[in-house]
């Protein structure tokens, strides 16, 4: 079996992913069809944009899009024997799987196979076909290139659909990774110290507070068997990846497999551990002192 894509898909492709990274330097991600050819291969055709968060280290698909297109493709290709194809670009990066790549392409382990194509500027990429039934079972193949041709210009109306659906969020440890750089001057009163709060320690306490959320967030979705511990560990994994690019003091302990009654008992702000000589940050130690003390200097609020 071969995976093909002709040059007219393929710069669509390439094009959304310079247009991206020329504009913002950041990733960007679609949808495509993968038709099964008369001879069973597979040609990717019909690349799309849709509306999406777009940062350095990460692009999110709008839900209610993704939907939408699922249904307008299935009629569209309604005598066509078809998979979908989840792409992306890593911008001037390297193209390979991360964790948060094989993560999503975990996603689709509910049909029976699925493709998934990552990509960057220079035109490398990596094409993964995954199995999921009988048996799953993941390849890396070599794209079949129909009539592609060197050098590009990227279309105008690549550029006007970019920036017309991709929205950049605000910079976080979560979506830049080693980018992260952020511009912070506020400071405040820090409890248990005598000195005022630098931007530092205020950018380490909002990253706590965010990280405790997503935490709380991952454990109450396997608690409740939205997946199996395999891709709990792989979710916390990639949490901690992105606090170590980003510099960050934090790290989570992953409970062992087997120990599911201690996650049932157990809150997000407990499997969380700060390096030695962060431990005045964590925000939820004294509150109610901390924001009490910056309201006095008419601060205003626990960030100031």
């Amino acid at each position: 079996m071969e995976v093909c894509i002709n040059k007219k898909d393929w710069d669509k492709i390439i094009n959304y992913a310079r247009c991206a990274s020329e504009e913002w330097g950041t990733e960007i991600g679609g949808m495509a069809v993968t038709v099964q050819q008369e001879n069973g291969d597979w040609q990717i055709m019909d690349p799309v944009i849709m509306k999406q968060d777009v940062s350095a280290a990460l692009c999110v698909l709008d839900k209610t899009e993704l939907a939408k297109y699922y249904s307008k493709m299935a009629i569209k290709y309604k005598k066509k024997e078809i998979r979908f194809c989840w792409w992306h670009s890593h911008a001037k990066m390297d193209a390979f799987w991360s964790g948060t790549d094989t993560n999503t392409i975990d996603e689709y382990e509910d049909g029976d196979l699925s493709f998934a194509l990552v990509v960057n500027v220079k035109e490398e990429y990596k094409c993964r076909v995954s199995v999921w039934k009988p048996w799953v079972m993941h390849e890396d193949v070599e794209l079949n290139f129909l009539d592609k041709e060197d050098g590009y210009n990227i279309p105008a109306s690549i550029t006007k659909e970019v920036k017309s659906k991709c929205t950049q969020p605000k910079s976080t440890w979560y979506n830049s990774g080693s980018h992260y750089n952020p511009k912070q001057t506020n400071i405040s009163f820090i409890k248990n110290s005598s000195k005022l709060a630098t931007a530092k320690d205020h950018l380490i306490t909002q990253a706590w507070i965010e990280l405790i959320d997503k935490v709380d967030e991952i454990n109450g979705q396997f608690i409740s068997g939205e997946y199996e511990y395999d891709r709990y560990k792989k979710k916390l994994d990639d949490i901690n990846r992105r606090l170590q690019n980003a510099k960050m003091p934090l790290h989570v302990n992953i409970i062992s497999q087997g120990s599911f009654e201690d996650i049932l008992h157990v809150s997000a702000s407990d499997i969380i551990e700060c390096d030695s000589g962060y431990e005045h940050l964590n925000p939820y130690d004294n509150i109610e002192d901390v924001m009490s003390y910056n309201k006095s200097f008419g601060i205003g609020g626990y960030y100031g």
